[in-house]
């Protein structure tokens, strides 16, 4: 998703997108043997992200990501019947994503951006000896390289305001008309190929 906004900003043009996902997990456990039901404690669990975009020139624009693509955690009070299971658990991942984008024609842009993800997992649980109990928390942490790419091809040139009609075609056997039919209307001339 960087890729595209990095290759669509006009130059000297700066883009920043923050935003933050409420996520409210709500856990319940029921004991088979009596019916027993455990409650986690309620928490909110905000995954933020940032994203900024800068066109350098008319062909070469930077963006960087920064975001949580994926965690989750959870809490169980520390005398519950799966105590010796889990306590408490924590995965955490975090993405950073510098991008770059570059012209290679007035229709054609690509992107290639690297990916450098940290990961870290905690699991509390209660230990049981022979007449009293202790906890032990086990953790770890990793980092990961990767990388994406992109491109963009813009169909058809800006459009002047006092244009009024549009052409299409579709080429394609004889399934693909079927396809192209309904969608003809969103692909300019010679963009809607199968």
């Amino acid at each position: 998703e960087l890729i595209a906004a990095v290759s669509a900003l006009a130059p000297m043009d700066l883009d920043a997108a923050l935003g933050i996902s409420l996520i409210i997990p709500m856990i319940q456990f029921t004991r088979a043997e009596d019916g027993a039901v455990t409650s986690s404690p309620v928490g909110v669990s905000p995954p933020p992200h940032l994203h900024l975009v800068y066109g350098i020139n008319e062909q070469l624009s930077v963006g960087r990501g920064v975001f949580v693509p994926f965690g989750a955690s959870g809490n169980w009070p520390k005398d519950w019947a799966g105590r010796f299971k889990a306590i408490r658990s924590s995965l955490q991942t975090y993405n950073i994503n510098p991008t770059v984008a570059y012209q290679v024609h007035p229709r054609f842009k690509f992107g290639l951006g690297l990916d450098v993800m940290r990961g870290t997992v905690a699991i509390e649980r209660a230990l049981g000896f022979i007449d009293t109990e202790g906890n032990v928390i086990l953790g770890g942490a990793g980092t990961g390289f990767g990388w994406n790419a992109g491109a963009r091809r813009r169909c058809q040139g800006p459009r002047r305001p006092s244009e009024e009609s549009l052409t299409t075609q579709a080429h394609g056997g004889r399934d693909s008309a079927l396809v192209f039919g309904a969608l003809a209307s969103f692909f300019a001339v010679g963009c809607a190929r199968t």
